[in-house]
């Protein structure tokens, strides 16, 4: 049975007492004719010296020296159970705890005469005889239990502390990794940039000497079509201006050739009318 148990059982039968006490105090003070004061201030007094006296000894009381039963267990359990019913239940109809025990004791009773019974106790013994571990340690530590918890608790951190190290190398190293690949790749888009502009500025340039060179070639195209032309008209109109001298030469023969024929003519007919 658990310290945690043994207190719940402790801490009901004191209530019972406490309840008994001060239920003797309302009788003798109905029955008591005078003054009961100092009466009752003997029964505080008892009351206080001897449940704080119990109090005490259960509380220096050795671990283990409880005997062990299936009963124990069983009512240890029961009264936890009860109490907690109570709880939930309006106040005038839970059980007082002067009376719970009572109601537990037939409870028990009535469990013994069960089939069930004799198979639980059963089990309960072999349970244990199989667990030499105290029962009533309240989870509480021995001094090498705490001895194995601290060198746990120190390999815990020790192992904790090398993972963060880890972790933080790990992340200063993801950092640095990140920075080196950043830098990387902006100078890599640099160059890019930087390569690209170069060629921009080429192909602009050899756009604009395909343009000049272009313009030049019109330019030349363009006098070479005037002078071209300049020199078909001067040709031409050379051509047109001895036509028409030779055609002036040609009509001028032609007129002195019709004046010599009208003189040799005149002189014909004069010889015959001379005759």
């Amino acid at each position: 049975m658990t310290t945690k148990v043994l207190k719940a059982i402790n801490a009901s039968i004191l209530d019972a007492k406490k309840e008994m006490v001060e239920d003797l105090k309302q009788f003798l003070k109905e029955k008591i004719d005078g003054d009961f004061d100092q009466i009752s201030d003997f029964i505080d007094e008892f009351s206080k010296m001897d449940l704080d006296c119990k109090i005490k000894k259960s509380k220096t009381k050795k671990k283990g020296t409880r005997k062990k039963s299936y009963y124990n267990d069983w009512l240890g359990i029961a009264l936890s159970k009860l109490a907690k019913e109570q709880e939930n239940l309006p106040e005038d109809e839970r059980v007082p705890k002067k009376e719970r025990m009572t109601k537990l004791g037939e409870e028990w009773a009535e469990y013994k005469k069960t089939d069930k019974f004799e198979d639980n106790k059963a089990r309960w013994k072999l349970e244990q005889e199989s667990d030499k571990v105290s029962t009533d340690s309240d989870d509480s530590y021995s001094k090498d239990e705490d001895d194995k918890k601290k060198a746990a608790d120190k390999k815990e951190k020790a192992e904790k502390k090398k993972a963060d190290d880890k972790k933080e190398k790990a992340d200063k190293k993801e950092k640095a990794d990140k920075k080196e690949k950043a830098d990387k790749k902006e100078k890599a888009d640099k160059k890019e940039k930087a390569e690209k502009k170069k060629a921009d500025d080429k192909k602009k340039a050899d756009d604009k000497k395909k343009a000049d060179d272009k313009k030049k070639a019109d330019e030349s195209s363009d006098d070479e079509i005037v002078t071209k032309k300049k020199k078909a008209d001067e040709s031409s109109d050379d051509e047109i201006v001895t036509k028409k001298k030779k055609a002036d030469e040609s009509s001028d023969d032609d007129s002195d050739d019709d004046g010599l024929q009208v003189v040799t003519c005149n002189d014909s007919d004069s010889d015959s009318d001379n005759n």
